[in-house]
């Protein structure tokens, strides 16, 4: 491990420990615990008559190490469900694909953490 990946692992616990809030990753019947960051995003995907369009999504910033189901590491797949604790009300969101951004992508170049878009789904 090189000096910039060391730096980046502790930047990004020190991100986590300071914005992330609860949340639970949910496949199937499986359920993990984690914590993650979340990011309001806008993207611009291509409309049904080819013209731009902006919409609003949810980006969850989760580090990789706390995605393993199985004993395994798991990557972010599109139907997959991330559920937020709002203070005893669960807010539900799906790992979507949105036009060619795909639905997740590694948030640094050593693979410490997930960038997952979502769309929300369901309130609680």
């Amino acid at each position: 491990m090189n000096a910039i990946e060391k730096a980046v692992r502790r930047m990004t616990a020190t991100v986590q420990r300071a914005a992330a809030v609860r949340v639970q990753y949910v496949r199937g019947p499986q359920t993990i615990p984690a914590a993650a960051v979340i990011a309001d995003v806008e993207i611009e995907v291509t409309g049904p008559f080819g013209w731009p369009v902006t919409s609003r999504a949810t980006d969850f910033l989760v580090e990789t190490q706390r995605l393993v189901m199985d004993g395994k590491p798991i990557e972010p797949e599109p139907g997959d469900r991330v559920r937020v604790d709002r203070k005893g009300r669960w807010d539900t969101y799906e790992v979507t694909t949105f036009g060619d951004q795909g639905h997740c992508e590694p948030a640094d170049p050593y693979g410490v953490s997930w960038r997952i878009h979502t769309k929300l789904v369901a309130t609680g």
